[in-house]
């Protein structure tokens, strides 16, 4: 087609000064006059369509449908788009993606860009939080193609969270974080509630915050409180005496901590340092017992059951209260029998 040289009072000439036919600047001309549903059968077309249609290789079919024989096309602008949004590439991408796509045509390069960084620096945020190291070039190649997806799918920080720990491979390479942090305050609070944390245990914490996958290959998350209260349901199923207590939110620790004071006043120790696979406290031993009036309860054991545990404990015979007392009696022994006045 003859290349247009000029427009005067708005036809179009070509240089040898035959009128144009054709699209000129995303608009139809038809005898050098701008096509409308007067003048021409063909409808002008927005520049965004035409590229749309032939630079997505699964819109060429389409391109190929709704043009005439001349070039023209067939239909406007508010059909082809609906025509677009019907086709197998628009449902297989959903209306999110597509849209974003569209809009890298209708908008630029720059824009699409711009808009693809934004979402990147979300994208570094999240992953520093969850404990990614972006100096690793596996993880930075990995959350550099994720912001553009991010940004295609629209995905919040939540959903990108969960897209990161879904990949198993990245999910090796977080170190501390987040779920550290979950993991820890889980520790605390089982630690309160009568349980020695174990490193494996600890594991299995971290694991299931990031996500299980089941039998059936779904994916299955549990969230701190979800965690927490297994703890505590089983910290009442073990020490039943404080039930009503535990369930009130009161923590074992608490509930015992006059006896770990008694321990610590006996044993001369600071009461912080008693935890609870010592031999007294282990498995409630120094906190509860067997009703005598009815074999079959278990009920809170009085101080002074523990008082004399504790003193029936070797390390009491190491304490100055043990030397105190074994020298009282010998006192006594010798005044008895006249030894001293």
């Amino acid at each position: 087609m003859a290349e247009v040289v000029k427009s005067l009072n708005g036809i179009l000439y070509n240089d040898n000064g035959t009128l144009f036919n054709g699209t000129f600047a995303g608009k139809n001309y038809k005898n050098g006059i701008l096509a409308t549903a007067t003048t021409s059968d063909a409808p002008p077309m927005a520049t965004w369509i035409i590229t749309a249609l032939q630079s997505i290789p699964d819109l060429n079919t389409l391109y190929q449908k709704v043009r005439n024989p001349d070039g023209s096309f067939k239909y406007d602008v508010a059909t082809i788009t609906a025509m677009i949004n019907d086709t197998e590439w628009y449902r297989l991408n959903g209306p999110t993606v597509a849209q974003k796509l569209i809009d890298r045509i209708k908008g630029g390069e720059n824009n699409y860009r711009e808009g693809v960084n934004e979402f990147r620096q979300t994208v570094s945020k999240v992953a520093t939080e969850l404990g990614l190291d972006a100096s690793d070039p596996a993880i930075s190649s990995y959350l550099s193609a994720l912001g553009e997806n991010a940004y295609l799918h629209n995905w919040t920080p939540a959903q990108l969270e969960g897209v990161i720990t879904s990949n198993t491979e990245i999910v090796k390479k977080i170190k501390g974080g987040l779920y550290s942090k979950q993991t820890s305050d889980i520790v605390d609070y089982a630690n309160t509630m009568g349980s020695v944390t174990s490193a494996g245990d600890m594991t299995n914490y971290t694991q299931r915050l990031l996500g299980l996958t089941d039998k059936n290959g779904v994916r299955v998350r549990s969230s701190v409180d979800d965690i927490k209260a297994e703890i505590r349901k089983n910290t009442i199923t073990k020490y039943g005496v404080f039930a009503d207590q535990l369930n009130a939110g009161v923590s074992l620790w608490d509930l015992t901590s006059n006896y770990r004071q008694k321990i610590a006043d006996k044993l001369e120790v600071d009461p912080d340092t008693i935890k609870w696979d010592d031999p007294l406290f282990k498995d409630g031993k120094i906190f509860q017992s067997v009703d005598p009036k009815d074999p079959s309860k278990i009920i809170a054991r009085p101080l002074w059951e523990a008082d004399k545990m504790i003193m029936g404990d070797e390390r009491w015979q190491y304490t100055k209260n043990a030397d105190a007392l074994y020298m009282g009696y010998g006192k006594a022994m010798l005044t008895k029998f006249g030894r001293v006045a």
